[in-house]
């Protein structure tokens, strides 16, 4: 899916370890469906090779916010929130302050 499920795992935690409510990641999270169509489309335009119809590939590229929701789920259950997962990966708290300080408006 052309790393669109690394990016929206990657950008849930960000918005989490930024204290962006959790009803708010899952709804932009979903909203990265309006794009299909324009991936498709790319992936095709580049020569990329799909075999499946383009209504397949939408259903199999879909997203919903219950998929952010269990994700985030998951990570709060083993780490607590973003930021424990971040620290079990290594991070340290000057690290992620400096991260959440550039995605937030002072």
């Amino acid at each position: 899916t052309a790393g669109k499920d690394r990016t929206g795992i990657l950008t849930g935690l960000l918005l989490d370890l930024a204290g962006v409510a959790l009803d708010d990641i899952a709804a932009e999270y979903a909203a990265s469906n309006a794009s299909i169509d324009s991936l498709i489309a790319y992936l095709r335009e580049s020569g990329r090779e799909l075999p499946e119809p383009d209504e397949e590939l939408r259903a199999r590229m879909s997203v919903s916010d219950e998929m952010m929701r269990g994700f985030l789920g998951l990570v709060a259950k083993e780490f607590g929130d973003a930021r424990g997962f971040f620290t079990a990966q290594g991070l340290s708290e000057a690290e992620m302050d400096a991260v959440r300080s550039g995605l937030v408006d002072a």
